[in-house]
């Protein structure tokens, strides 16, 4: 399979290696950052910041390019906190 240059290997991996130990995170209704900005999308994210090398950020950027919106104020929405 290659699609946006990637390449399937034989073998089999566990998304569960990518989510650390620790699933605490932050629950809310937002919108895309993406055009056309639809609302009403659910955005879970993760309280652990993951750390991915120069060439992974690149990479993903080449394949799904930018956000087109800059960070929004919270407004009236409710943001919701599960701590493991």
């Amino acid at each position: 399979m290659n699609q946006y240059d990637q390449q399937k290997g034989e073998g089999t991996f566990s998304v569960d290696e990518l989510i650390p130990e620790n699933k605490s995170y932050y629950h809310y209704i937002g919108s895309l950052t993406t055009p056309p900005l639809t609302e009403g999308v659910e955005w879970y994210v993760m309280k652990n910041v993951l750390e991915v090398s120069a060439e992974q950020l690149q990479r993903f950027i080449d394949i799904h390019g930018r956000n087109n919106r800059e960070c929004q104020l919270i407004n009236e929405r409710k943001v919701f906190s599960y701590n493991e």
